[in-house]
């Protein structure tokens, strides 16, 4: 019984890693999908190494790369309860968000 549970919540003994979300970029309409099922996923803009706050994926955004100050990397991540947070993911982003 206790076994078991454990077996199914921690194949092996150690506990499973989500898999690390995809950022797609379509003309500058950034989503991110995690082929873990119930995944949370988590973003974050920055430019140039200064990263902005994890802010909680909801939908897909867009992102403006026409000006100087606009953001020019895309950071994600993703967790889920009872397993391991994914590796980190980056996207670099050209003028003219592609």
């Amino acid at each position: 019984p206790e076994a078991v549970l454990m077996e199914e919540m921690k194949p092996g003994g150690t506990t499973p890693r989500t898999e690390p979300p995809e950022i797609r970029n379509d003309g500058g309409l950034i989503s991110l999908v995690c082929p873990t099922d119930g995944a949370s996923l988590v973003y974050r803009l920055g430019s140039n190494g200064d990263w902005g706050p994890w802010r909680l994926y909801t939908k897909a955004f867009a992102v403006d790369t026409d000006s100087q100050s606009s953001p020019t990397d895309i950071g994600a991540r993703a967790s889920r309860l009872g397993y391991q947070d994914s590796e980190p993911r980056e996207l670099r982003l050209s003028a003219n968000g592609h």
